[in-house]
């Protein structure tokens, strides 16, 4: 006869806080998810993905939706896509990532307070002016160029 194994009370903890996640994804209601560094709290963040994939990944899909996975980096993003096997129910971006995505259709709007933002009007001006030019979103150092149809907005 196997010998039985004792309870873990971090174990038993961590399983107790899954089931009430748990729980608020089945009741659609909020909950919050606060540990110290290296708790798990990107495993109980996949393990709770998991979960909406398993009982609402097919209905999300058909009626075209997604849970929105908002991360800070983009290690933590790939890290968690990875581990959900990039399923299409799932939309794991960076804040900035997501922003820009929200915002990126807004390009009257973005041209005519783009030059309102320190240092842009002079960045501009020196390649002629933002005229009809695309604003875009991307990591690195924000830039206008001449003869390039966009001006490049910096990411962190």
């Amino acid at each position: 006869m196997p010998e039985a194994r004792a309870a873990n009370p971090a174990e038993e903890a961590a399983q107790r806080a899954l089931d009430s996640v748990y729980t608020c994804i089945r009741e659609r209601t909020s909950f919050r998810l606060e540990a110290g560094a290296g708790a798990g709290k990107t495993y109980s963040l996949v393990k709770a993905l998991r979960f909406i994939i398993k009982e609402q990944g097919v209905k999300l899909q058909r009626q075209h939706q997604q849970v929105a996975c908002i991360t800070y980096t983009n290690v933590a993003t790939d890290e968690i896509l990875s581990r959900i096997d990039s399923h299409p129910a799932v939309l794991a971006s960076t804040i900035h990532a997501f922003c820009w995505s929200l915002i990126k259709g807004f390009q009257p709007f973005l041209r005519l307070k783009l030059p309102e933002i320190s240092g842009w009007s002079e960045r501009l001006e020196e390649v002629g002016g933002i005229g009809q030019r695309r604003v875009d979103y991307d990591l690195g150092h924000p830039r206008a160029k001449p003869n390039d149809p966009k001006v490049f907005l910096a990411g962190c």
